[in-house]
């Protein structure tokens, strides 16, 4: 005995697609910050982000063993920033955490996010 009362426990499971279409579009008329994975196939998916002006952005997560990749930037105009990468990735679900100009990593803006190993967050994404 561990000296839980008898209790009722609950399992939920989410199931997140990667997003169609381009970040700027998720985005909206406001631009309020967006994050996307959008098929390529054969794989290969592209990641973008769509911030406030940045310096760097870079993802990280365990399909790479939590290596930082730096994102490039594609885009700029309107007080926002496009930020592009392509990945190749087995299918499966994949915590990921985004970083912008050196600063916390973050469960990337529409992910799903979960508590990480280090008091910060990770986002869930899913790829087929």
């Amino acid at each position: 005995g561990l000296g839980v009362p008898a209790s009722r426990y609950v399992s939920i499971a989410l199931h997140i697609a990667p997003m169609r279409g381009d970040a700027a579009s998720i985005a909206g008329p406001a631009r309020t910050p967006a994050f996307a994975v959008r098929a390529l196939g054969e794989r290969r998916y592209t990641v973008s982000y769509v911030g406030a002006p940045a310096g760097t952005v870079e993802l990280s997560g365990d399909f790479n063993g939590w290596t930082p990749i730096v994102l490039r930037e594609v885009s700029a105009g309107d007080g926002h920033e496009r930020w592009e990468a392509t990945l190749t990735l087995a299918p499966g679900v994949y915590h990921v955490s985004l970083r912008v100009d050196g600063g916390a990593w973050t469960a990337p803006p529409g992910t799903p996010s979960v508590t990480d190993d280090f008091g910060g967050t990770a986002g869930i994404v899913e790829v087929r």
